[in-house]
C-alpha cells in the first residue's frame, strides 16, 4: 500500500490527498485568458520551484497547438 505524506504528519492512504491549509504547500490563483469548453489544461514542472501551464485541445497537444500561450509560474 502506497502512503502520502503531508508536512504535519498527516496520511491519507486511500484519497492521496493533503489537507488545504498544510502550510508547506504553495497556492497559486492562476487566470486563463481564453475560455474553451472543449479545452483541457496541462501542467508540467520545469524546476523544483517553478511549473507551465497551457490550454490546449486533448488532440492538438501533441502537436504543440495550443488556445493559448504557455505560462510560466515560480513559486
Amino acid at each position: 500500500m502506497q502512503e502520502n505524506f503531508c508536512s504535519n504528519g498527516h496520511v491519507s492512504q486511500e484519497t492521496f490527498k493533503m489537507p488545504i491549509d498544510d502550510n508547506s504547500i504553495k497556492k497559486r490563483i492562476l487566470k486563463i485568458d481564453k475560455i474553451d469548453d472543449e479545452a483541457l489544461v496541462y501542467v508540467r514542472t520545469t524546476t523544483p520551484t517553478e511549473f507551465e501551464y497551457v490550454v490546449a485541445h486533448e488532440d492538438k497537444i501533441g502537436s504543440s497547438e495550443y488556445v493559448q500561450d504557455i505560462v510560466r509560474v515560480s513559486l
